[in-house]
């Protein structure tokens, strides 16, 4: 009787105080899907094995495991975390202080904190309208189609090479060059080969073959590779770079209802209604799309932001990256600072973020003294610093689905065992940022 909460006892007692076996056994059914998160495994399914079976193995983890580490070519993995982590906390521990100094002077102009009924809250500063959406020099521009515009790129890049054959047949013609462009706009205006068929003098037939022969996955990555690989070699691109030092990029997720069920298809009433639909999660940097994944609307984005990093095919390496809320877990910043990245995210309710991470207090001098509410454990990062350094060799090998394994380690609790130090150097992180 310890098992089920005082709300649901009630529901699950005879009259004479008995246990009822028959809604017991249904109540203990329902509790399998909020165990999985590392107290109950499936050992034949991927998504719910243990999550030390997505890992190194021990034997091999214990023989290999400084060959395994500088296999990842991270710096951060292979150092020495008994100087690291008290340099990151050192660092911390200082720009706490400066910012203390900065809220004592009314001067901290990036985050404002506002007292109010003995609390203190804190917003960002309020933008000013200083810029036109649309600019006008842009409206001296005669609009061209969008066919005209992949018919120029595709002179100075050559991405419809990209799209060969399924058997391998090259064709030097190219006399499939404008039904392969007319389906390149059929499917991203989401009209479909059947709906620009009925619209223009390409045949459904005619755009059906083509589509089947010269359209998949891998010629589309190819494409569009060539084509932003391409475009860095411009002059031009470095000016839309947020920063001078660094690449910002941003990952962020779009809905789209599907025309067919899929197996990623799922019910969102929010977006969908009654229908079904997926989520594109796509990667961007200066303004390009250079890598993408799609997922089920049920899914949580911040599983795939690592993946999406890890997997880019083309030139450009950003050197950080920035997503809204969704793309937030207790593992990014960690997963991500261990490969090099720089983790800068958007929370929209960014004042109840730092308050429960810091505290408001004065010291014995009255003064403003900014502290977090739980002090890092840094003993814990550099005893287990070890178990880090096996999930980030595991996450570079590959052994599994790097999504599969971000999940399971976003998704179970803070205090997992393999997961307690990881958390923790997750939490240093965040802290710095914020």
């Amino acid at each position: 009787q310890r098992l089920p909460p005082k709300a649901t006892r009630p529901l699950l007692l005879k009259p004479d105080g008995s246990i009822d076996k028959a809604r017991y056994e249904w109540f203990l059914y329902l509790q399998i899907p909020n165990r999985l998160n590392g107290q109950l495994m499936l050992p034949e399914v991927i998504r719910y094995r243990a999550l030390e079976d997505d890992l190194v193995k021990p034997q091999t983890w214990k023989n290999q495991k400084q060959v395994l580490v500088e296999g990842t070519q991270q710096p951060k993995i292979s150092k020495d975390p008994t100087r690291l982590i008290p340099r990151m906390a050192d660092e911390l521990t200082l720009r706490l202080h400066e910012v203390s100094e900065y809220l004592e002077r009314s001067d901290n102009r990036d985050v404002i904190l506002r007292p109010k009924g003995g609390k203190h809250l804190w917003r960002l500063p309020t933008a000013s309208k200083k810029h036109l959406v649309n600019n006008p020099f842009f409206q001296q521009m005669r609009a061209i189609s969008v066919a005209d515009v992949l018919r120029v790129v595709d002179q100075d890049t050559g991405f419809i090479d990209d799209f060969e054959h399924v058997l391998g047949m090259n064709s030097k013609s190219r006399q499939y060059e404008v039904d392969l462009l007319a389906i390149l706009i059929a499917n991203a205006t989401n009209q479909g080969i059947y709906g620009i068929a009925q619209i223009s003098d390409r045949t459904y037939d005619q755009l059906s073959t083509i589509q089947a022969n010269y359209l998949r996955l891998e010629t589309l990555n190819a494409a569009n590779d060539r084509i932003n690989n391409a475009t860095t070699r411009l002059s031009i691109f470095k000016h839309y770079n947020i920063q001078d030092d660094s690449l910002h990029a941003s990952a962020d997720g779009q809905k789209f209802e599907a025309k067919r069920e899929t197996f990623r298809t799922r019910y969102s009433s929010k977006y969908f209604g009654t229908s079904k639909g997926v989520s594109a999660v796509s990667l961007n940097a200066n303004h390009m799309a250079i890598n993408a994944r799609v997922i089920g609307a049920n899914e949580h984005e911040s599983h795939y932001i690592f993946d999406l990093l890890m997997n880019n095919s083309t030139e450009i390496i950003p050197d950080m990256l920035s997503t809204d809320t969704h793309g937030v877990n207790h593992v990014n910043f960690a997963l991500l600072d261990l490969f090099g990245y720089r983790f800068a995210p958007r929370y929209a309710r960014v004042g109840k973020v730092i308050n429960e991470l810091f505290n408001i207090t004065e010291d014995e001098n009255q003064r403003v003294k900014l502290s977090l509410r739980k002090p890092i454990n840094t003993k814990r990062i550099i005893d287990h610093w070890d178990t880090i350094q096996r999930i980030a060799v595991s996450l570079a090998q590959r052994k599994t689905s790097q999504a599969t394994l971000v999940r399971k380690l976003s998704g179970y609790k803070h205090n997992h065992p393999l997961l307690e130090a990881l958390t923790e150097y997750n939490r240093l992180l965040k802290a710095q940022y914020l």
